[in-house]
């Protein structure tokens, strides 16, 4: 990154996109670079988006507003937050969001003033055209432990264990309209937290 600035900046946009999205499983695995001749000459477009905040546990609203919560505070205050009651996935950062932007900001302002430029507008469309989630039939009912039948199936080799887990986990129909609602506004909340982050953080730069 220090011999190549220009993939040094995509990869800020793509760090400040994965704090947009709350993405609770971001990690540098997850970067896709491009190689040629034995070097590094471009970075893909993101990818793994299946744990942003605002769609895990549509069907248990308390697990998802602790999650949100935890992950809106860490974009306001550099340190970890005793009320934070959960550790992410792999995404270690996800204590030190705010440093991180603080890091952006320090390294590459006019990466992180693009990038608040451009997440205004996405603000302000955001607010004019809600999101509205469609079923094209891909909607089943679901419960979000359903990954432990799995697990035990696969993972423990446990068939006795996963038939009892998918005679007992109770399964949920989505209310398209309530997950619209709560996508939207979590969404929302997100995108105007970051853009106060860094807001104040180029302020504070400059």
């Amino acid at each position: 990154m220090k011999d190549n600035p220009e993939l040094a900046k995509k990869l800020a946009t793509q760090i400040l996109l994965s704090i947009l999205r709350l993405d609770q499983n971001y990690h540098y695995e997850n970067v896709l670079f491009y190689e040629q001749g034995g070097k590094l000459v471009d970075i893909a477009s993101p990818i793994d988006h299946e744990f942003s905040t605002m769609f895990l546990y549509p069907d248990d609203k308390q697990r998802n507003q602790r999650r949100l919560k935890s992950a809106i505070r860490s974009i306001k205050i550099t340190p970890y937050h005793p009320e934070d009651i959960f550790r992410p996935l792999k995404y270690e950062a996800f204590g030190k969001l705010a440093k991180n932007i603080d890091k952006i900001v320090e390294q590459y302002s006019e990466t992180a003033t693009e990038f608040l430029e451009k997440l205004k507008v996405f603000i302000n469309d955001l607010k004019q055209e809600p999101i509205i989630l469609e079923n094209h039939g891909y909607l089943v009912p679901f419960n979000s432990n359903n990954y432990q039948i799995g697990h035990a199936l696969y993972k423990e080799n446990n068939p006795i264990q996963a038939r009892r887990l998918q005679e007992t986990i109770p399964q949920h129909t989505p209310n398209l309209e309530e997950m619209s609602n709560e996508v939207y506004k979590e969404t929302l909340l997100s995108s105007k937290t970051l853009e106060t982050k860094l807001e104040k953080s180029l302020i504070k730069k400059y």
